[in-house]
């Protein structure tokens, strides 16, 4: 268990969110741990990532890009943490997750909304994931500020932040750009004490770069993740969360499998390991 103020242990597991909580059991710990390095590759102070025993609630603020995608036609699934949870159980994490989702939401619209910042402010959280959509990816500074109110009221409440990367739509040069985004997020994380970079983006492009038909598999419009790109995403976050290489990770929902070779399976997980080099630190 993360170590937590008195007054956060004690509402450790509660959960007020738009989402149901889910609480997952402890899996196989295996993985290989890694050493996390900055962006100028020295190694940072402090151990990288959960370790196997520890609990971990999170609060999810985000749109469609988080919600269940749109090729599984059932909403009823949930929002990304909820296949994220059993690839985290692999590494003995235990997971339970409130969201707040809004469709088309940029952070200015989460912010607008009283009930949303109440759950920011719950002082239950380990963690609040913040993913954007257009507001505030022209800068750092720009990004420092749509993110800000935020962030200020979740460290208020001993939460942790984590800035998620985005990926381009399609034909839409106006929307998050590879690399600039990853380079924003990043900057603005390095900048605020207790927030980390998710390097999503990173990861995306690191597929294109490889193959060009596998990233295809990853879109389900121009602008939404399909299931094989939520896939590639849980594996993003299993490797920031845990600091392990995702090589031997073994849960994938039947329809991403059905979807996915072995060898296109591996290669996801290769390029995860190659590019997510930003890892989460506990306290």
């Amino acid at each position: 268990m993360l170590p937590l103020p008195g007054r956060r242990r004690a509402l450790r597991g509660v959960v007020k969110g738009l989402a149901a909580t889910a609480i997952v059991g402890c899996g196989t710990t295996g993985g290989t741990p890694v050493v996390a390095t900055t962006a100028s590759g020295a190694a940072p102070t402090g151990p990288a990532g959960l370790k196997p025993g520890s609990r971990l609630n999170t609060l999810w603020i985000g749109n469609s890009l988080t919600n269940t995608p749109l090729d599984y036609n059932d909403y009823a699934l949930g929002p990304l943490p909820a296949r994220l949870k059993p690839m985290l159980a692999e590494r003995g994490v235990e997971l339970s997750f409130a969201a707040a989702i809004r469709g088309g939401a940029n952070f200015a619209d989460h912010i607008a909304d009283p009930e949303t910042m109440k759950r920011v402010a719950d002082p239950a959280f380990d963690l609040v994931n913040l993913q954007g959509y257009y507001q505030g990816y022209d800068s750092v500074r720009g990004y420092l500020a749509a993110t800000a109110p935020l962030y200020d009221a979740a460290r208020a409440a001993g939460s942790d932040v984590l800035f998620e990367g985005l990926w381009p739509y399609l034909n839409d040069p106006g929307s998050p750009q590879h690399p600039r985004t990853a380079e924003i997020v990043e900057s603005a994380a390095a900048s605020r004490p207790r927030s980390f970079p998710v390097q999503v983006g990173r990861a995306w492009h690191g597929v294109l770069r490889r193959n060009a038909a596998l990233h295809a598999k990853l879109r389900a419009d121009n602008t939404h993740q399909s299931a094989v790109g939520e896939y590639l995403n849980c594996l993003v976050y299993t490797r920031f969360l845990t600091a392990t290489s995702v090589a031997d990770i073994q849960s994938i929902h039947p329809r991403v499998s059905r979807q996915l070779s072995a060898a296109e399976r591996a290669e996801l997980k290769s390029v995860v390991d190659e590019t997510v080099t930003i890892f989460y630190r506990p306290a």
